[in-house]
């Protein structure tokens, strides 16, 4: 499901590139040269879409944080700047995966 979600988001990032390049071509103003292009992979934390919300909490709460923590160890020693960083939206990260139902050994994660 993830490579599927990563394959997918990388076919709309490219449709969307040929897209202005080909934009671009046809229009006679100046066009500033492209210097760099980031690639960023970001989920959406669509609660409910790929599963019960209790299941998808879970997952989040227990495999997910373990993963991530896994992760922060073992990156701890690289530059600040190279360190994963887990992005989560505010609410399920206070209200779930950080919340009362979390183990507490995971919370001092």
């Amino acid at each position: 499901m993830i490579a599927k979600t990563k394959t997918l988001s990388l076919i709309i990032l490219l449709t969307a590139a040929v897209a202005v390049a080909q934009k671009q071509k046809t229009s006679n103003a100046f066009t500033p040269k492209v210097t760099d292009v980031w690639v960023v992979f970001k989920t959406h934390f669509d609660l409910g879409f790929t599963d019960l919300p209790e299941n998808v909490f879970a997952r989040y709460r227990g495999e997910m944080m373990d993963k991530a923590l896994s992760v922060i160890e073992k990156n701890a020693t690289l530059p600040k700047n190279q360190h994963f960083a887990w992005t989560v939206p505010g609410w399920p990260l206070y209200a779930q995966i950080l919340g009362p139902q979390q183990d507490s050994e995971r919370k001092k994660g």
